[in-house]
């Protein structure tokens, strides 16, 4: 009877190419259990170059319940993982329930290039992201699901982030013509942005688009503020290989 090959022989580059894709929860409860080829495939940064916290744990519902003890699981498993990196991880996605000290314990990553911030951001955490992210120089990519503090993040943005070229502003956000004016005069240079789903009057994205002049990607569908067929908007916006405004209204009310 022929016998297979054994998981221990795979080579351990191998393993390390599959380890990346497990994620962070895995690769601190489970993998490094199974065998010592494992454990020390697991051991190798290039496992943790991507810290997806998103959906290790169940978010809690209200704000009161996020409170949580010094010692929570998510705080445990971050550490590690930002040890385990040793420094080389370039992606991290928060969690809902992240407290300010995971925040900090973040820090231990600075070739970060794109963090994506939670939903959810107690007023503690609001006064402090712009100082962080001003830490993680090397950053590239910014998401965000709040407008609440954009120009004091793009501040710091402009300050200490050299290569930064992308921003994301996730759905139900506010884009009035103040915020529009910081994204022009914070990041002219900025090459991808996507601003989906938010109120966007039509003024403010005139100015984006007046002022973005290095504009490879503006994703606008499904926004409310200007209507989708504006032959204006798409005059103003032909300098950009990749411009979307699909679904995009000025009035909504009207096409209910």
């Amino acid at each position: 009877m022929e016998v297979g090959r054994k998981w221990e022989d795979l080579n351990i580059d191998c393993l390390v190419k599959v380890f990346e894709r497990v994620g962070v929860k895995s690769l601190v409860s489970s993998v490094p259990l199974v065998c010592k080829p494992w454990y020390k495939a697991s051991l190798d940064p290039q496992c943790w170059k991507d810290l997806d916290f998103q959906d290790v744990y169940p978010a809690t519902s209200t704000t009161s319940s996020r409170v949580q003890p010094t010692t929570s699981p998510l705080t445990k498993l971050i550490k590690l993982s930002v040890l385990h990196s040793r420094g080389t991880a370039v992606r991290v996605v928060f969690h809902e329930d992240c407290t300010l000290k995971d925040f900090f314990l973040i820090l231990g990553c600075p070739s970060l290039k794109m963090i994506s911030l939670p939903k959810f951001l107690d007023n503690h955490h609001i006064e402090a992201i712009p100082f962080l992210i001003g830490k993680w120089t090397k950053l590239e990519t910014l998401c965000m699901n709040s407008d609440r503090i954009l120009v004091e993040t793009l501040t710091q943005i402009r300050n200490n982030c050299k290569n930064f070229k992308s921003l994301t502003i996730f759905i139900h956000s506010t884009i009035l013509t103040d915020k529009a004016s910081a994204i022009v005069a914070l990041l002219p240079k900025i090459k991808e942005l996507t601003i989906r789903a938010t109120y966007l009057p039509r003024v403010s994205l005139q100015l984006i688009l007046l002022g973005c002049k290095g504009l490879e990607l503006l994703d606008a569908r499904d926004c409310v503020g200007f209507d989708e067929d504006d032959l204006e908007i798409w005059k103003m916006a032909l300098h950009i290989k990749n411009f979307m405004c699909k679904g995009s209204v000025e009035n909504p009310i009207k096409y209910s």
